[in-house]
């Protein structure tokens, strides 16, 4: 298999260019309410970063590489300016998206389908979610690391290569200590060797310390901190009742829901939550329902003419890289798919490579031609859905245009606070207003005086006398009369 030089460049750096236009080109939003929650418990020291693999983070996960790792590194730079760490979100999303390239050279051995993967993965609709903001950090960094582990995993297979094989397991190791979805990195070592007909013995003693490392790490996380310990106790007995927002591992229906949903939204197509905030005119609808028919007819065909290990890996990472999340019940949100997206990518790679080469030489030209309208069209349909995404979405724009709003209203309000200061907030009109504030986060940040103290109308709590209120309507904040 030889690859053009020129298009080990083009590619990339069309890539590059595309991404950079749909997702990076306005960077000036604030920040929504998760990333302003880890901002004020960034670590402020080496030893504190340290410390921090040795127990749970504030939000109750164990991911001491990512979740306040960049924000502890460059607020000291950039403060709450937004632009700064907008170039290492880009940054980041686009190594996963080369990630994703090589990942599908390696499966479908065909350029032309891993530049089509390529593509398909750096406009997808979901990639709203993970370039929005540093709080999706984790998402992009457990994905390179993992795709960086499944690779160098392969490459020891196919050479024997000890430095491969190490690679791959420090890889698995950090990735674990990015996003604690990882965990499937192993089921997904053993499905790809087994698919691409490596002997079973061979790849199975290889795996062994991947699988070590996977025991080691849940029960140091697990069971030794408790990690995600009242999100899994649901697994054994179910609450009476659901909170908003919760996390909740149940068997049920619902995997079948979450599981259809999934399947959807790695079509791209605006059902459930993916529908809910983004602009579906008609035109889109057509087209993206339209690739989503074309492809699903494609998938069958390609298996008929030879793709199988291709087609047989790609929904092999879709679905074992979306066990995880399935089942999850009430908080299934779209972003958990960036990285089985990877997956799905290789499946319209090797499908529409498929279709190019099975035609004639004589219709090549036009077939090209033809590939590049289709796709166009999608480009420009998936990237105005995605701002549209990103602009409206509660967890996403709709979040850090409250928090952005807030900010000035208060500050032009009151100026100065006095230290001690307690503000109440009537925040019936917004209910999730605390969130998007992270409980007063983000003023004791701004103002920079951690004995404010903050409190909601809706989490029933009470204003001290003397206390300073303000009433939340209309978008903004005013003093209440």
């Amino acid at each position: 298999m030889r690859t053009n030089p020129q298009l080990l460049v083009a590619v990339p750096a069309g890539l590059a260019v595309l991404e950079f236009v749909i997702y990076f080109r306005n960077a000036a939003h604030f920040f929504q309410g998760d990333t302003i929650y880890w901002f004020y418990h960034r670590l402020t020291s080496a030893s504190e970063f340290l410390a921090s693999f040795g127990s749970p983070d504030p939000g109750g996960w164990y991911r001491p590489l990512t979740n306040r790792t960049i924000q502890s590194l460059l607020y000291p730079f950039f403060g709450l300016n937004p632009q700064g760490y907008r170039w290492l979100s880009y940054i980041l999303f686009f190594t996963a998206t080369l990630g994703v390239l090589a990942l599908s050279m390696k499966l479908t051995r065909k350029p032309a389908g891993a530049a089509i993967a390529g593509l398909f993965f750096a406009i997808h609709t979901i990639n709203a979610y993970t370039t929005y903001d540093l709080s999706f950090a984790p998402e992009l960094v457990y994905s390179i690391l993992y795709i960086c582990a499944t690779l160098a995993f392969l490459k020891s297979l196919e050479t024997g290569g000890r430095g491969w094989w190490t690679l791959s397991i420090v890889a698995f190791a950090l990735s674990l200590c990015s996003k604690e979805a990882a965990a499937t990195l192993p089921v997904m070592l053993f499905a790809l060797a087994w698919i691409s007909g490596h002997g079973l013995k061979r790849f199975g003693k290889a795996l062994i310390p991947h699988g070590v490392l996977l025991v080691a790490y849940l029960l140091f996380t697990v069971v030794h901190l408790g990690v995600a310990s009242e999100a899994l106790a649901s697994l054994r007995v179910r609450p009476a009742q659901l909170e908003t927002g919760g996390y909740y591992f149940m068997l049920g229906p619902h995997l079948l829901t979450n599981a259809g949903q999934a399947w959807a939204w790695a079509l791209n197509l605006p059902v459930g939550m993916l529908g809910q905030w983004r602009v579906n005119t008609q035109s889109r609808s057509l087209v993206l329902w339209g690739f989503a028919a074309i492809q699903m007819l494609l998938i069958p065909y390609a298996f008929r003419c030879g793709q199988r290990k291709p087609l047989l890996s790609g929904l092999a990472w879709f679905w074992i890289a979306s066990m995880p999340a399935l089942p999850l019940m009430g908080h299934f949100l779209p972003y958990y798919l960036f990285l089985p997206i990877a997956g799905f990518s290789v499946i319209v790679g090797a499908t529409w490579n498929c279709l190019y080469e099975v035609l004639p030489a004589r219709f090549r030209v036009t077939a090209a031609a033809g590939l590049c309208a289709i796709f166009g069209v999608l480009i420009l349909v998936c990237a105005r859905t995605s701002r549209s995404e990103a602009r409206n979405n509660f967890l996403l724009g709709a979040s850090s245009a409250i928090a952005e709003n807030s900010v000035r209203d208060i500050q032009r309000l009151h100026p100065v606070l006095a230290s001690g200061t307690t503000i109440f907030f009537n925040n019936d009109a917004q209910p999730d207003l605390y969130f998007h504030h992270a409980q007063g986060a983000l003023f004791r940040m701004v103002y920079g005086d951690e004995s404010l103290q903050f409190k909601y109308s809706t989490l029933k709590e009470l204003p001290p006398e003397g206390a300073l209120r303000l009433i939340y309507k209309d978008g903004h904040l005013y003093d209440e009369r």
